[in-house]
């Protein structure tokens, strides 16, 4: 599980990197935080993975964004889902702060 959470946040960071664009390092790792806000908060609602999987190949164009962005949602439905708001809140905070904690190890 570790894993998926690592190569989501490297292939997020990877991918941003690599587009040579001007993006200040501190901004990836904050857009790969609110990727992976967006996606754990589905989760949390119990929005069918395959609904979400259908929205990143529809929307994204480029390949390794694509595929960043499906292990950002691999890695966060290998997470537990919560009834109480309380508890999703911080599944929520949680699964962004690990995913930004190793997206700045690899912009570093």
């Amino acid at each position: 599980m570790k894993y998926s959470f690592c190569a989501a946040a490297f292939g997020v960071a990877s991918l941003i990197l690599s587009a040579n664009t001007t993006i200040a390092e501190e901004d990836i790792c904050k857009s790969a935080g609110e990727a992976a806000r967006a996606v754990m908060t589905q989760r949390q609602r119990d929005v069918d993975m395959s609904v979400m999987m259908e929205v990143v190949d529809k929307q994204q164009e480029i390949d390794e964004l694509k595929k960043a962005f499906r292990q950002l949602i691999i890695a966060a439905y290998e997470r537990p889902a919560f009834s109480t708001e309380a508890m999703q809140a911080k599944e929520i905070a949680e699964f962004v702060n690990v995913i930004q904690l190793a997206c700045y190890k690899r912009v570093k």
